[in-house]
């Protein structure tokens, strides 16, 4: 089950990334390097998943390789779709897919917040200073 989660949120995320390419390369770019940043820690976590349940090394190489095929298949998927369309449908196909991954984070985070004793105070700053450095940074590239 991990593996399909992992590969579920590589799949969004090669989606986004090509259609981040379609729209410009600078933001292609931009949102493959930040997603490749944020799944540093989801990747650690299947792996020590899958060295728990005693899987052999090459195996656990062998799944974490073919965790490719999703992201390079969707992102070519996203940028073939969208990559001969107006700006306007570029600019709605892309804000529609981050929605659907902000809706994910936000309903992930901030019930935490509102919890008598929040596990993590910092969770709901750290990710509203986060989204705003991207807005900036997206910004700053355009």
């Amino acid at each position: 089950m991990v593996y399909f989660a992992v590969m579920a949120d590589l799949f969004s995320d090669g989606m986004m990334t090509g259609a981040g390419s379609a729209v410009g390369t600078e933001l292609g770019f931009l949102i493959g390097a930040t997603q490749a940043v944020a799944n540093i820690p989801g990747g650690f976590a299947a792996t020590a998943n899958f060295r728990d349940d005693r899987m052999p090394r090459w195996r656990r190489m062998a799944m974490a390789g073919l965790l490719l095929v999703p992201t390079l298949a969707s992102a070519l998927f996203g940028f073939v779709l969208l990559r001969g369309g107006g700006a306007w449908f570029q600019s709605a196909a892309l804000a529609f897919i981050i929605g659907l991954l902000l809706l994910a984070t936000v309903e992930d985070v901030l019930p935490e917040g509102d919890a008598p004793q929040p596990p993590r105070w910092i969770s709901t700053a750290a990710f509203a200073g986060g989204f705003a450095a991207m807005a900036l940074l997206s910004g700053y590239l355009r």
